[in-house]
């Protein structure tokens, strides 16, 4: 793995201003951002004003354009603070009650989106991959399969960022052998970008094996999304939630 990744790394970039985050991948998704619609508001206004004043509009024409702005302002401030950003998680986390991998009911498999992993580049140009938040899903995952609750581990996809080095799940199920699980027992999804098209994956891998109850273990504020995709495509879905962005009631 890491081989490859440095091979990368000696002979082309490996990654672009998209990988990093400055454009979405679906960049449509950006007018609905609270961000992109606060600064949007916030120009709309002040444009708005400016060709009222130059029309010599008095104040009761231009505080319409004003209201505009300020909502504008107001919005892209609330969207930048630490509370809304808890706030939202929080609504999120909430719609799926904690629960104990070794608690859960029996299911044929149990699946482990990728998503949260990292890898850093040293100044030698050495390449060292992290589990991140990714971790916490592996484990629950892994503590899952221990405690016996399915007989078979799926990783999700997933890229690194780095071309021609190997994907997340390969890096997943090298951390999962290494924990105690069986070679054997788990399966590996492809290259994914996104929740849906790596969902697609894993239940044309699991097809054959006549999986229909899933333990999916992903963080809390992604649950909601990943849930109602793979029950979409016809799981019996339960879902163990992890990786909690708040402490719940207790958040102040």
């Amino acid at each position: 793995m890491l081989r490859n990744a440095e091979s990368t790394l000696r002979h082309g970039r490996h990654g672009t201003l998209g990988d990093m985050g400055l454009i979405p991948p679906r960049w449509y998704l950006m007018l609905v951002m609270p961000s992109c619609v606060g600064m949007l508001l916030l120009v709309f206004g002040l444009g708005w004003m400016i060709s009222r004043v130059r029309r010599g509009d008095g104040w009761a024409r231009i505080k319409p354009a004003a209201a505009v702005s300020c909502a504008g302002t107001v919005l892209l401030y609330a969207a930048s603070t630490p509370m809304v950003a808890t706030l939202l998680s929080g609504s999120l986390e909430r719609m799926t009650p904690y629960l104990r991998p070794e608690d859960a009911p029996q299911a044929d498999a149990i699946v482990v989106p990728g998503g949260g992993q990292s890898a850093h580049v040293s100044s030698d140009g050495s390449i060292h991959l992290q589990g991140g938040r990714g971790t916490d899903r592996l484990d629950v995952g892994i503590r899952a399969f221990k405690a016996g609750k399915a007989p078979l581990l799926v990783m999700g996809g997933g890229s690194f960022g780095v071309t021609g080095g190997d994907i997340v799940s390969e890096y997943m199920k090298a951390q999962a052998i290494a924990a105690g699980v069986d070679a054997e027992a788990i399966l590996t999804c492809g290259e994914a970008k996104y929740t849906t098209d790596e969902a697609a994956s894993i239940a044309q891998l699991m097809q054959p094996l006549k999986v229909k109850r899933i333990l999916l273990c992903t963080s809390a504020t992604h649950m909601p999304r990943a849930r109602g995709v793979y029950e979409h495509l016809g799981f019996d879905v339960v879902p163990i939630p992890c990786d909690f962005d708040t402490r719940g009631r207790d958040e102040t």
